[in-house]
């Protein structure tokens, strides 16, 4: 009897470890279903509009000045969000769309959860990084490196903010803090099973590695890397990787 008492225990047990085990691989955040938005907030999302559209910071800017009066500052934050985000990518730094992320981080960021206003740091980061204040662009970004995600895109972005410090230390030769960093960026893009954003580790793990000529590492890296963009549908990216 005792016997069969043990080994139901020790069942028992088994299947609560696996269980546990399961959950820390498990994702932590799930993407949620996108709600309704403003068909200004849409159209300012695609990319073939920024590139088509001539007119493309006029419909922002009469948006946004609009959530400001209505003092909808939430949608203001999500608009801001959106389109410091396309100008990044695009490597398009405006003085005049400087002059409203400053305005807004002065007057009404407050007004505004923390984790709704990381893009103000990352477009200050950006920002100087771009000017080669490389320094201040780090500072920038362990703002939001710092912060505690509680949902899938506050976590997003603090995966990516990691991700981007870890960038930034490897082109600055800070081999060592480049990869804490870049540690942090696989926590986080793991929690939310974000295929495309470990494939971005994975190649910075590459570039870690063979900067610090550990070039069995880098291989195994790059090979990971290249798996996640495949797997992602991200052609660019893969080729990049097998370059």
């Amino acid at each position: 009897m005792n016997k069969l008492k043990y080994s139901a225990v020790f069942m028992l047990l088994i299947i609560f470890c696996t269980c546990q085990k399961s959950n820390l691989n498990a994702s932590l955040f799930f993407k949620e279903s996108p709600k309704h938005e403003d068909k200004a907030l849409v159209w300012l999302r695609s990319s073939d509009n920024y590139n088509a559209s001539k007119h493309y910071l006029d419909v922002f800017y009469n948006y946004y000045n609009l959530k400001i009066a209505q003092k909808k500052f939430i949608d203001a934050a999500k608009v801001l969000d959106v389109v410091s985000t396309k100008l990044i990518f695009f490597y398009s730094f405006d003085q005049r769309f400087l002059a409203t992320i400053k305005n807004f981080d002065a007057t009404y960021r407050n007004k505004v959860p923390v984790l709704k206003s990381t893009f103000v740091d990352n477009y200050y980061a950006e920002y100087c990084y771009d000017k080669g204040n490389f320094k201040q662009a780090c500072l920038y970004l362990q703002k939001i490196t710092n912060l505690k995600p509680i949902d899938y895109k506050s976590c997003y972005k603090v995966a990516f903010a990691n991700y981007k410090l870890s960038y930034f230390y490897y082109g600055m030769g800070l081999q060592n803090l480049s990869l804490q960093a870049n540690h942090k960026a696989l926590k986080y893009y793991n929690q939310i099973n974000d295929i495309e954003g470990l494939g971005a580790v994975y190649s910075n793990y590459t570039g870690i590695y063979r900067a610090t000529n550990n070039k069995k590492k880098a291989i195994e890296y790059a090979n990971k890397a290249i798996k996640c963009f495949v797997k992602a549908g991200n052609k660019y990216d893969t080729f990049m990787s097998l370059y």
